[in-house]
């Protein structure tokens, strides 16, 4: 376990600090992909490593692709934390899921690897649905009510990044399919399923929470409906739903805990 804590120390150094450098990642950011790359080596496998290099190197890929066409794509001014990402944004993505592992470790069920692979598949969904969605900016409605919603508030939906999400979802199954394959035991279509649909759900009730409960407030200069507490001159922002603390983290969070109970019933009936 030791040699896999070093090579894990070592592996997530190295992805952390070319994240740091792309500007993708914060301080706290890069400490807290250390601590989860450091994590997963230690108490996953081969394949659970492959997963959340996987994970992380997508958001990174996709970050770098923003910066580099920056010029065509319109600032960000709806998200609550739009530039690199800091430690509560990746534990609210990774946190259950090393839980998860740490489960498999002390009760000897490879079903919380599936389960793993099952959280971090939604938060792969998350990211390629909001970030893709938000991107191409197609019509997006409001998940609860279905009225037109401004592209890249929480709770809105879109045919593009509903697809992205899928793929996404897909994506992560696939690669655990593969490495299991390749270095583990294979594992049964009806696992794949699993991980494909938890990694669906996951985006759902990500978007049915940001719609119903997530904080959304309205800028107090430009009247348009922004997550950021304060606006661009540092005044508070009016809050228009929600409840304060309801954060996207908040949300993200809530939502890995919720599937990984959806997982864990779907392994075990």
């Amino acid at each position: 376990m030791l040699l896999y804590f070093i090579i894990g120390l070592c592996g997530s150094s190295f992805i952390s600090f070319i994240g740091y450098k792309l500007n993708a990642l914060t301080t706290t950011g890069a400490l807290a992909t250390i601590f989860t790359g450091t994590m997963v080596a230690t108490f996953g496998t081969i394949t659970t490593w492959g997963i959340i290099i996987l994970f992380f190197g997508g958001s990174l890929a996709i970050k770098l692709l923003k910066k580099i066409l920056r010029a065509t794509i319109q600032p960000d001014t709806i998200t609550e934390k739009s530039g690199a990402r800091d430690a509560s944004q990746v534990f609210a993505n990774s946190l259950v899921a090393i839980i998860s592992l740490i489960f498999a470790t002390i009760f000897k069920d490879i079903n919380f690897f599936v389960i793993y692979t099952a959280i971090l598949a939604g938060s792969t969904a998350d990211t390629l649905g909001s970030e893709i969605g938000a991107w191409f900016k197609g019509k997006t409605y409001n998940l609860l009510t279905f009225e037109p919603l401004t592209p890249g508030v929480s709770g809105g939906v879109s045919v593009i990044g509903s697809l992205a999400s899928m793929v996404g979802s897909a994506l992560i199954a696939c690669a655990f399919g593969i490495l299991q394959w390749l270095f583990q035991d294979p594992v049964s279509w009806s696992d794949l399923l699993i991980i494909f649909l938890s990694g669906c759900f996951t985006s759902l009730i990500d978007s049915l929470l940001g719609a119903s409960v997530q904080a959304l407030y309205l800028d107090s200069k430009t009247n348009q409906p922004t997550e950021k507490r304060d606006n661009h001159y540092k005044q508070p922002n009016k809050l228009i739903k929600g409840w304060p603390w309801m954060t996207n983290d908040t949300v993200n969070f809530l939502s890995t805990v919720l599937t990984f109970f959806l997982a864990y019933l779907l392994l075990t009936i």
